[in-house]
């Protein structure tokens, strides 16, 4: 997948502060597993930039709303490599 890294995503009430990367108005959750370090510091220097991550999806996660028929579930995506676009 390919799209605009946020690592502070805010989304739904009350609000949660996620790591997503989005694409044309589609929101895909990340799951870094237990990504420290060095590679967090690196992932912080995409932050906000078009990247390409490979993964595979492993579930949904709610976003919570004030109403319910707003509430949504996004994909969940575990993380194997993520990398600068070209």
């Amino acid at each position: 997948m390919r799209g605009k890294l946020n690592l502070n995503a805010k989304l739904g009430y009350p609000v949660q502060t996620l790591k997503t990367v989005t694409n044309n108005g589609q929101t895909v959750v990340l799951d870094l597993g237990i990504m420290t370090g060095l590679g967090l510091l690196n992932l912080q220097t995409l932050a906000g930039k078009v990247v390409e991550i490979e993964g595979e999806i492993t579930g949904f996660h709610r976003v919570t709303a004030r109403r319910v028929e707003d509430q949504e579930e996004l994909p969940i995506m575990h993380v194997r490599k993520i990398t600068p676009a070209r």
